[in-house]
């Protein structure tokens, strides 16, 4: 049996993608389920960017953008929905880590850049692609875990 016959979590299923909040604990066993179905995996660390230039710089650097690709929040969502420099087009999921400090010093930055993945991932979707956002955190917020169980 296969990891994925065993476990509910399809990742090359474009209508389970999306943006989503996970422990940095359970990202390991997310990046072995990745390789067992085939879909690339890619980590992008945010630790340190301080402003939105230095954020997009460090995505860009890590996704290989081309040299000519824009500093912008356009350019970016452009380039996430092309990557076709990656090679093969391909589920896709994105580790996102350092963004417990991104939450508490810059959340306009992280409110826009969860912003541009939603609308990346949606974007994928309608061409039944599966693109994943995980957004690694050390601990849950203690107001998000106050939302989770009121729901």
């Amino acid at each position: 049996m296969s990891a994925a016959d065993s476990h509910p979590l399809d990742l090359r299923d474009a209508s389970q993608a999306g943006v989503y909040r996970v422990m940095c604990a359970d990202v390991t066993p997310l990046l072995s389920l990745a390789a067992d179905e085939e879909v690339a995996a890619h980590e992008i660390d945010l630790a340190g960017a301080e402003d939105k230039r230095e954020l997009i710089h460090r995505i860009h650097a890590a996704l290989d953008f081309p040299d000519d690709w824009g500093g912008n929040w356009d350019a970016l969502a452009d380039g996430l929905n092309d990557l076709s420099w990656l090679g093969e087009t391909t589920p896709r999921l994105l580790v996102w880590r350092g963004m417990d400090t991104l939450h508490v010093d810059a959340p306009e930055l992280e409110s826009t850049l969860i912003g541009v993945l939603e609308d990346t991932s949606a974007s994928w979707a309608e061409d039944d692609i599966a693109f994943w956002s995980l957004i690694c955190l050390a601990r849950i917020p203690d107001d998000e875990l106050e939302d989770a169980t009121h729901h």
